[in-house]
């Protein structure tokens, strides 16, 4: 009695599945006052009915599609749609129109979609010839200055198996600057830096930057209110000029950092913060010119045996003190001469002429790379103290 009853009770559980099943993945044709004569399926998504067809639309389309060459074509009017500019961190909506202008009944179904966007609507996924379904899109703004969004339709067409519609447009900027970044280029070493830039708000009617911080020691900021008109591209409510002063004594050669602007809207707590950009050199306090130097090294070359060679270098101090002082100039290997002299007549100060030699009895030898020769000038310099420069060079025996 017992194995009977669990029998039933096996295959009631079975048939009760199957039902479940049938109901997940089967579509159900009703009689309904309001839906007669038409062919309606439950979304598998957002569980609302959607009217596919009319009866007798279904049956004239499957006798067109047995037709012989039957097939479907999708067209689309537009495939993208600019919607102008909208508020940061908003919701936007727009439906397009795809028809079938083929012969027989077009298919179709949701795609892929970009991370800020969805496809909140498709009011028919059976298209007849002739016919059309709304593709709908929703998607969020973000914060970015401009936005793209876009969502993949797959269809039966065989010549067009998936088309993408996208939407795009501006987004108003709470806060922003007018440039990507500041750059404070060849930087003198006695002296310091100054960048500008318009910071502005397409949103508000006043706003107060409470600081900008900064990574680099030394760099001071102040502010200064501006019109909006004074900049009428940036289509700002409000604009202040913003102005950093960095002094090169404090940074090194190279210098990034990101400026972190802070502000909030004049009566309100609310803040937000703005990334900047900040990059730039500062040039050495000294430089060295002329033709033989390559790179970062002075290349006089192989020179045949006999003939010797001889170049000039020009050596520029910037600093606030220009001259070097006291000096010891050495050549290593000891075959090389050099020797530093000022240039007394010129203004400013701080031009020194260093000659290099290689005698033309200088015996064979290869300095081109390993080893390689060098100049070194020990000054009493505060700040410059040794100055290095590797020379290279070969004396080869002459072929006559």
């Amino acid at each position: 009695m017992w194995r009977e009853f669990w029998i039933v009770a096996a295959l009631c559980g079975v048939f009760v599945g199957f039902l479940a099943w049938a109901s997940a993945s089967a579509t159900f044709l009703f009689n309904h006052p309001r839906t007669t004569g038409l062919r309606v399926e439950i979304d598998r998504a957002t569980g609302q009915p959607i009217v596919m067809q009319k009866l007798a639309e279904i049956k004239a389309a499957e006798a067109q599609a047995r037709a012989p060459g039957a097939k479907p074509k999708v067209q689309a009017d537009k495939l993208e749609y600019d919607f102008g500019v909208m508020d940061p961190l908003t919701m936007g909506r727009h439906a397009f129109v795809l028809k079938n202008v083929g012969t027989a009944p077009l298919k179709l179904d949701v795609g892929p979609t970009t991370c800020k966007c969805t496809v909140s609507g498709l009011d028919k996924r059976d298209v007849a010839p002739g016919g059309q379904a709304m593709v709908t899109l929703e998607w969020n703004t973000g914060n970015a200055p401009v936005y793209s969004h876009a969502a993949t339709i797959y269809t039966s067409d065989p010549a067009r198996k998936s088309l993408e519609v996208r939407v795009s447009g501006k987004v108003r900027m709470q806060l922003g600057a007018d440039v990507s970044e500041l750059v404070l280029a060849d930087i003198p070493p006695t002296s310091s830096a100054v960048a500008e830039c318009f910071v502005y708000s397409q949103m508000w009617d006043q706003f107060e930057v409470e600081s900008v911080d900064s990574k680099l020691a030394g760099l001071k900021w102040e502010l200064t209110s501006v019109p909006p008109d004074a900049a009428p591209q940036l289509y700002a409510r409000a604009i202040t000029r913003l102005r950093v002063t960095l002094p090169a004594e404090n940074v090194s050669t190279r210098f990034s950092d990101t400026l972190r602007i802070v502000a909030k809207v004049v009566g309100q707590d609310e803040h937000v913060t703005l990334q900047l950009p900040i990059q730039g050199n500062v040039l050495g306090r000294y430089t060295v010119y002329g033709g033989d130097i390559v790179g970062d090294a002075v290349q006089l070359g192989s020179v045949p045996w006999g003939r010797g060679k001889r170049t000039k270098l020009l050596i520029k101090v910037r600093d606030h003190e220009p001259e070097l002082g006291e000096v010891r100039v050495e050549a290593h290997p000891s075959l090389l001469q050099a020797r530093l002299t000022p240039r007394e007549e010129a203004s400013p100060k701080g031009l020194y002429d260093l000659h290099l030699e290689l005698p033309a009895d200088t015996a064979p030898c290869q300095y081109l790379g390993t080893p390689q020769g060098e100049v070194v000038i020990t000054t009493d310099h505060p700040r410059l103290g040794t100055l290095r420069f590797p020379v290279r060079f070969a004396v080869i025996q002459r072929q006559d």
